[in-house]
Order: structure tokens, then C-alpha cells, then sequence
């Protein structure tokens, strides 16, 4: 699979994520359908792509990131970056583009008989009817259970995008901790993102979003590693906060 990471100089918060992609879609327009997941092509028509996003906005380091995968690399190469301007405006503000970054790789998605371990990050793993069974259950052995399955079908789905659809029923996942869980609101829905532990029998790049509403930067994958620093960080972080409301 090929990837590639556009890293523009402007601090972004997550929070600005929406503000941000709807700025990129502007410049390249309504009919570049990769870059926003619907397919507007139709005259009067809106449908919803419900694959795997190819193009996904995220923070990196504090910076504005997009993250294109197969075609949209090719989207991202043809039609943003000879329309990028010196600035943008979004949320408010406006951000100088000057000094953006690209960095093109490739990587090989395989399955392996020994599991790769992984992190993820605000994941939205659950659909309604999931997050009903799930709600429904105090029991964390059956939590993770459902958790897994969740994570299982979401990697099938990358592989059925990105790599080999045949080898898809092979694609097993298995959420090993659960370290955060919380709820939030998304375009009025309530959603859980959580913050796991993870193994799977699929090779796969970190950096990439996995789950509901990957292409705003949820689930991001972290090598076992990365997340293990970043959950020391979150970690600090939480009491830190309590004690600024005292």
C-alpha cells in the first residue's frame, strides 16, 4: 500500500479538525469526494462512502496533518497540492501553509502467525448495535469480547480496501486492555472513544485511523511503544487538571 503524509505548518487542535477538512474540501472542491467520504458526482444526490477513508485529517505533533492511502495519494498529488495558497483560514484564524512537509513511503500489509501488538488511541469502535450489547453488559470479559469483534471487522474492512480481499476472513484482532473509555457526542449521537491495548494477526502501518470516523483522526494505531508513552503521559495529565479546578 502506498501512503502519504502531507504535515502543514499550523498548529491544529483536534477539536479543529472539522474546521480544517472543510477548508481542504473547499480548495479542492465538492466533486474530489476522496477528500470528504461522500460521493456528490450525482447532481442532487449526497451518498455516503462507508469503506475505508483514503484521506484522513489528524494532529501530529500539535501540526495539521493529512494522511492519504492508495488512491488518495493520488488525489492528494493531483488535485490539493497544486492549489495550495501561502495561507488558510479555518476556525477563525488564518494559518500560513509555507514550509509544508511531505513524506511518501510504502508498506506491505501481511498476516503473520505472530501477532503484532499495537495501540489505539480514540477509538470509536462501536456501531448502535454494538454499543447496545455492549451498554448492556457490566461484564468486562464480555466487553472486550465485543470490543474485539468490533476491532476484527475494522481490520478486515482496511484489508479489503487496502490489500488483499481474499485473505479478509483471515483477519483476527484481539483488544488486550482497556486503558480510557469515554463518551462523547458526534453530529448529536453519543459515541465511546476508548484507549486500548491490542493484538492482531495483520501487519499494518502505525499512524493510519481505524474505526468510525477515522478521517477525522479517531483510532489512531501507535506502535506498543508509542502508546505505552502516551498513556504515561495521559496519565500525568488527569491529575494535573483536577488539581486546576481546586
Amino acid at each position: 500500500m502506498q501512503l502519504l503524509t502531507l504535515t502543514l505548518p499550523c498548529p491544529l487542535h483536534p477539536g479543529n479538525i472539522p474546521a480544517f477538512r472543510s477548508a481542504i474540501i473547499e480548495l479542492v472542491g465538492q466533486e474530489q469526494h476522496l477528500f470528504h467520504n461522500h460521493d456528490n458526482r450525482q447532481p442532487g444526490a449526497d451518498h455516503h462512502h462507508y469503506g475505508y477513508p483514503l484521506i484522513q485529517y489528524q494532529v501530529r505533533r500539535g501540526m495539521a496533518t493529512i494522511l492519504g492511502l492508495n488512491e488518495g495519494v493520488q488525489a492528494i498529488e493531483q488535485y490539493l497540492l497544486p492549489r495550495l495558497r501561502p495561507e488558510l483560514e479555518f476556525a477563525g484564524q488564518t494559518h500560513t501553509l509555507e514550509g509544508y512537509h511531505l513524506h511518501p513511503h510504502e508498506y506491505a500489509l501481511q498476516l503473520s502467525e505472530r501477532p503484532q501488538v499495537f495501540g489505539l488511541q480514540g477509538w470509536l469502535a462501536l456501531n448502535t448495535e454494538n454499543y447496545s450489547r455492549w451498554k448492556a453488559t457490566d461484564d468486562e470479559a464480555d466487553r472486550k469480547k465485543i470490543l474485539s469483534s468490533a476491532l476484527t471487522g475494522h481490520l478486515r474492512s482496511l484489508m479489503e480496501t487496502l490489500g488483499t480481499a481474499a485473505w479478509r476472513s483471515l483477519v483476527e484482532a484481539r483488544v488486550l486492555q482497556v486503558d480510557q473509555q469515554k463518551c462523547i457526542q458526534w453530529h448529536g449521537t453519543e459515541l465511546v472513544r476508548f484507549d486500548v491495548l491490542a493484538e492482531s494477526n495483520l501487519r499494518f502501518p502505525t499512524g493510519i485511523g481505524i474505526g468510525r470516523v477515522a478521517a477525522f483522526g479517531f483510532g489512531e494505531v501507535m506502535s506498543e511503544k508509542a502508546y505505552t508513552r502516551y498513556r504515561e503521559w495521559a496519565s500525568r495529565q488527569l491529575p494535573a487538571a483536577l488539581e486546576g479546578e481546586e
